[in-house]
């Protein structure tokens, strides 16, 4: 019993560590305490860190698993599937990436940032018309304006509609 919970202070002191890793954007040092933990414990944070680590260091197939391992503990979480989509377009993946885009949606309809993603998700995909639809709504958060205009902009120059890109 004494042994067991030596191991369980060690993961969190671990758990602790990789997380100041990851604050110092060590991430190559973040991923390797995070796998150990991953292996024997996982939990949410622990895996979304190892996640977020993985991507920051260009390693996004990987990020993926860790994403999804998550994302089967927390399945309401935005911010997982957000994550997720994010890997899938950087991998080119434009149809889960879309996907997951959706699916982050459906949890939060007033996140407009979610739309500019899936619009441009849409747009590299070759759906110039999805991506007006989804960048029009992104154009209701005014942090977004500048972008969500350029990249309707570039949307309609596609289906020429370029009267209405300007």
């Amino acid at each position: 019993r004494f042994a067991g919970s030596l191991v369980d202070t060690d993961m969190v002191a671990r758990a602790k560590r990789a997380e100041c890793y990851f604050a110092l954007g060590k991430y190559e040092v973040a991923v390797r305490e995070f796998a150990v933990i991953n292996r024997t414990k996982a939990d949410y944070n622990s895996l979304y860190l190892q996640a977020m680590s993985l991507k920051a260091i260009g390693r996004y197939s990987e990020a993926v698993v860790c994403f999804t391992r998550a994302i089967t503990m927390r399945p309401l979480m935005v911010k997982l599937f957000a994550q997720r989509a994010d890997c899938y377009f950087r991998m080119h993946d434009y149809v889960r990436s879309e996907s997951d885009c959706s699916d982050a949606i459906a949890l939060d309809l007033k996140n407009y940032s979610l739309y500019y993603a899936r619009g441009v998700c849409r747009l590299a995909a070759g759906n110039a018309g999805g991506a007006v639809d989804d960048l029009t709504i992104a154009l209701k958060d005014p942090n977004l304006l500048s972008v969500a205009y350029a990249a309707r902009a570039k949307a309609y120059s596609k289906i020429k509609k370029n009267d209405l890109a300007a």
